[in-house]
């Protein structure tokens, strides 16, 4: 459970796509941890049914759509629950 609450820890942060929040954990997280891509895109699919994120699909021209992530109410909840 602990990379999904890393996950929400990012997004508490800012709303981000699933490719953006493996570049963070690239540029910003590399040297405590280590999550890749696929990893990052299997968590937020199962965070998502949980209700702890949501997302916003946003067009790309060319490319498919980029899904944004963003934490919800009960996402948030979970986040405290673990932190505390």
């Amino acid at each position: 459970m602990a990379l999904a609450h890393t996950i929400l820890a990012l997004l508490a942060q800012r709303s981000d796509s699933g490719y953006d929040l493996s570049k963070r954990f690239d540029e910003g997280l590399s040297c405590y941890w280590k999550a890749t891509q696929q990893q990052v895109y299997r968590e937020l699919s199962k965070m998502e049914p949980q209700g702890w994120v949501t997302f916003e699909k946003v067009p790309q021209e060319g490319k498919p759509d980029k899904k944004v992530y963003s934490i919800t109410e009960s996402g948030w909840t979970e986040l405290l629950h673990w932190y505390a």
